[in-house]
C-alpha cells in the first residue's frame, strides 16, 4: 500500500517500471535532481521512509527530502552518518544496518519469513547474471560499469569426469555426425545411456546396427522417432527418460541445408532450415532448464560467424544457437555452441571436388572424425560459450585475397615471409587507380584483353580448373558449370581485383567472359577510355537458384 519513489540509472528505468513503479515516480540515481522531482510529485511534503545505498551529496539530498519524523535506513558502507546528528539536523530517525552484526538467530528468522514469502509468490527472486569463475575479471568489469540488474554470480565449472552418470540425448542422431558422437560418448564412457533422436528414428538406415554396436560397448541406446522442433513430441520423449538414469547431457546436432542466394530465399526455405536448428534448440532449452544438466552442446557452423556465400538462412539459424549458448551461461546453465568448419563426413559429405576446392581457397580444410571429436572433448571444459572449431589454412586464405574481417588479425599473425605467386588479379588488386592507369594506356582491344584475361583467370580459380586456358571466352558461364553460389564468388573476386561494386547478378547479366570483360572495362574506364558502357546490354534473366 506504499507510494514508492525510486532512483536508477536511466538505462534501467524499464526494469523499475516492471516492478510496478509509476514513470512519474522514477528519477536518475546519477544526479540529485530526484530531490526536487520527488518533492513536487509528493505534493511538497517529501517522503516518509528512505532506503539508501548511495553516498555524499546524494545522502544529503535524500535527508532533506525526508519528512520530519520520518525514517532513513542506510544500507551503504562508505558514508555512515551519526544518528544523533542526523536527528538533530533533520528530525529524522537514522539507522545503518550491517547484517554481519546481527545475531544468527535473527538472521535465521528473517530467512524463514522470506522463504515463505517467496513460496507464496509475494516476493520474486532477483535477476541473476552468471559468469564462469575463469571470467571473473569480465564479471567485475561488468559490475563496476553498473550494467547489471540484480546479482552477478560466479559459477564454478564441473570438473571433467566428476559428473554423475546418466542419459545423454543426441538430436540428428541418424546423421553422420550424430552417429560419430554417439560412438564417441559410448567408447569414452561419457554416457551411461544414450537417447538417439531423429525424425525417422529406427527407420533411418543403419540405426539398428548402431544400437548393436553401442551395446557392444556396454551402453544401452534408445532410438526414438521425434521431430524435436515439435515441443509436444519432444516433451513426451523427455518424460520417458528413466528416473534411475536421468538426463545429464544434450547434444543438438540436427540440421538441414537449403543453400541459395538471399534474394532467392522464400519464407518456406528459411523456415525449413531454421526449424530443426532454432525451434528444436529452444524447446530443448525450455524443457531441460530445470533438469540439472551437466552439458548442453549445440552444433553450430562457421557460416554464422564469418559467413558463406549462399547460406544466409543457415547462417541465421546457427547464429541463434551461438546466442542461445551465451544466454544459458548468463542464466547459470551449461551451454556451449561449437561453430564447426567442414567435416569429412556430415553435411559436407555430399560436396563435389569443385566445392572442396572452392572451400580450400577460402582457407577451410575438412576435419577428420578423430580431429573433430578431439575438439568436442576440448570444448567440454571451456570458459567461453562460443568456440570456433575449424581447420584453417591461413596461407590459402591470404592467397584468396578475400579475408573475412573477423580473421584479418589471425591471417596477419600467421603471415609468411615467402613471396606469394603473382597473378593478373594480384596486379589489378593493387588498387582501382593502378588498374585504371594501366587500362588508360591501352587502346580498346588491349583493355578488353587485360580484363578478359582477369575474368577468365578468376573464373578458373572459382571452378577449380587448372588454368584460364580451359575456359572459352565466348562460352556462357552457366555452360562451364557456374551456379548462383559460384557466380557470387566470381563477382566478389572481380570486386577485389577492380575496386568496383558489381551487382550479385553480373555473371548472369553478362553471361560470357568476353561480354563481362567489356562491361567491366566500361565500369573501370568509362567513356574516357574509349569504351561505351551502353554498348553492352545485359543478357537478362534474374538470378538462378540451386538447391
Amino acid at each position: 500500500g506504499s507510494e514508492v519513489f525510486a532512483t536508477a540509472s536511466p538505462s534501467k528505468w524499464a526494469a523499475v517500471r516492471e516492478l510496478g513503479v509509476e514513470a512519474s515516480h522514477i528519477a536518475s540515481s546519477r544526479t540529485t535532481e530526484f530531490e526536487g522531482l520527488f518533492r513536487d510529485a509528493s505534493g511538497g511534503g517529501g517522503v516518509d521512509v528512505v532506503l539508501d545505498s548511495l553516498a555524499g551529496e546524494f545522502v544529503d539530498a535524500s535527508l532533506r527530502l525526508t519528512r520530519a519524523g520520518g525514517r532513513f535506513v542506510e544500507m551503504g558502507k562508505t558514508d555512515i552518518r551519526d544518528a544523533g546528528e542526523v536527528e538533530r539536523q533533520h528530525q529524522v530517525a537514522y539507522q545503518a544496518f550491517d547484517l554481519l552484526q546481527q545475531d544468527p538467530g535473527v538472521i535465521g528468522a528473517m530467512m524463514s519469513s522470506l522463504t515463505e514469502l517467496f513460496a507464496q509468490g509475494v516476493l520474486r527472486p532477483l535477476p541473476v547474471a552468471c559468469w564462469d569463475v575463469r571470467r571473473a575479471v569480465d564479471a567485475f568489469r561488468f559490475l563496476s560499469q553498473a550494467r547489471h540488474i540484480g546479482k552477478v554470480v560466479l559459477t564454478v565449472p564441473v570438473g571433467r569426469g566428476a559428473g554423475r552418470a546418466g542419459t545423454v540425448l543426441i538430436t540428428g542422431a541418424s546423421g553422420a555426425l550424430g552417429r560419430l558422437v554417439a560412438r564417441h560418448l559410448a567408447v569414452t564412457g561419457q554416457a551411461e545411456r544414450l537417447l538417439l533422436v531423429s525424425r525417422r528414428g529406427s527407420a533411418a538406415p543403419g540405426m539398428s546396427e548402431l544400437v548393436a554396436e553401442l551395446a557392444g560397448y556396454g551402453i544401452p541406446a534408445q532410438v526414438v522417432a521425434c521431430d524435436a522442433a515439435d515441443r509436444d513430441q519432444l516433451a513426451g520423449v523427455l518424460a520417458g527418460v528413466p528416473v534411475e538414469v536421468p538426463l545429464v547431457g544434450v547434444v543438438h546436432a540436427a540440421g538441414v541445408l537449403d543453400d541459395g542466394l538471399a534474394v532467392a530465399l522464400t519464407a518456406e526455405r528459411v523456415e525449413a532450415v531454421m526449424r530443426p536448428k532454432v525451434d528444436a534448440a529452444w524447446h530443448l532449452h525450455e524443457l531441460t532448464r530445470h533438469a540439472g544438466l551437466e552439458s548442453f552442446v549445440l552444433f553450430s557452423s562457421v557460416a554464422g560467424v564469418w559467413g558463406n556465400a549462399g547460406q544466409a538462412n543457415y547462417a541465421a539459424a546457427n547464429t541463434f544457437l551461438d546466442v542461445l549458448a551465451a544466454y544459458r551461461r548468463r542464466e547459470g546453465l551449461p551451454g556451449v555452441s561449437l561453430a564447426w568448419g567442414p567435416w569429412e563426413g556430415g553435411m559436407a559429405g555430399g560436396l563435389t571436388d569443385a566445392d572442396w576446392q572452392r572451400m580450400a581457397r577460402q582457407g577451410l580444410r575438412p576435419l577428420s572424425g578423430p580431429e573433430g571429436l578431439e575438439l568436442l572433448d576440448a570444448a567440454a571444459g571451456a570458459a567461453d560459450p562460443l568456440l570456433v572449431a575449424a581447420r584453417l589454412d591461413l596461407a590459402a586464405l591470404r592467397r584468396s585475397g578475400e579475408v573475412p574481417p573477423l580473421l584479418s588479425a589471425l591471417v596477419q599473425a600467421g603471415r609468411s615471409n615467402a613471396p606469394a605467386r603473382r597473378t593478373v588479379g594480384d596486379s589489378a588488386a593493387g588498387g582501382d587507380n593502378a588498374l585504371v592507369a594501366r587500362l588508360a594506356a591501352l587502346g580498346p582491344a588491349g583493355q578488353q584483353e587485360i580484363l578478359q584475361d582477369l575474368v577468365m583467370e578468376q573464373a578458373a580459380l572459382v571452378l577449380g580448373m587448372s588454368g584460364p586456358d580451359v575456359i572459352d571466352a565466348g562460352r556462357t558461364f552457366r555452360d562451364v558449370g557456374f551456379d548462383s553460389l559460384t557466380a557470387v564468388e566470381l563477382r566478389n573476386r572481380l570486386n577485389s581485383a577492380t575496386g568496383l561494386r558489381l551487382p550479385a547478378t553480373v555473371v548472369f547479366d553478362y553471361p560470357t567472359p568476353a561480354v563481362l570483360a567489356a562491361f567491366v572495362v566500361g565500369e573501370v574506364v568509362g567513356e574516357s577510355g574509349g569504351v561505351s558502357v551502353g554498348s553492352v546490354a545485359p543478357a537478362g534473366g534474374g538470378v538462378p537458384v540451386d538447391g
